[in-house]
Parts: C-alpha cells; structure tokens; sequence
C-alpha cells in the first residue's frame, strides 16, 4: 500500500486519510498506520500536524522525483 499512498498523493497537492483509503482500496485505519512510517522516513508530510481530524497530508518534493 505504500507505493499506491505515494501514487494518491503525487496526483493531487493534498488528502485526507479517507480520500487516500478510497483512492488505494484500504481500510482508513490501515492507512493511518502507513502514513505514520511514511512520515517518519520523510517521504510525505502532515500539514496541520495539531489536528485530531481531517489531517491533511502531502508528497514531499523529494519523493515526487521517484
């Protein structure tokens, strides 16, 4: 799923989780978690990092050259 997560977010400049699950056929919660290791390798970024709901996420440049 990470590849497709990298690929979702490539098309637009910003997602939620449940537009992400949508787009790669998985499970929210299950995307939340390889959101999670994602961000930690630095491959994408939470915008609004302080919010419980509705976090908005994005491709880093570095990785859009993949």
């Amino acid at each position: 799923y990470r590849q497709k997560i990298l690929i979702s977010l490539k098309d637009e400049k910003l997602k939620i989780p449940s537009e992400i699950a949508r787009d790669v056929g998985a499970i929210t919660s299950h995307i939340s978690i390889y959101l999670s290791g994602l961000k930690e390798k630095n491959l994408i970024k939470c915008i609004n990092e302080e919010a419980t709901k509705g976090r908005l996420y994005n491709i880093n440049n570095i990785s859009c050259e993949y």
